[in-house]
């Protein structure tokens, strides 16, 4: 579980490196980087989700 549970936080790394790239690469339009915030965040968000389920269904099968 711990292997996945770096896996995931390595993607999670990712997508705000990439979200933090695209912010700065983006004309300083507040609209772009409400919309570059809101999908980072729901990438964490749903990267968290994923964690969290897979670690209760290995709590259960035990």
């Amino acid at each position: 579980m711990r292997r996945d549970a770096v896996i995931y936080f390595v993607l999670a790394f990712v997508a705000a490196s990439i979200g933090v790239a695209t912010i700065s690469f983006l004309p300083r339009d507040p609209a772009w980087i409400r919309i570059a915030a809101n999908l980072l965040l729901l990438a964490l968000l749903i990267g968290a989700t994923v964690l969290i389920i897979n670690r209760n269904r290995g709590a259960g099968k035990r």
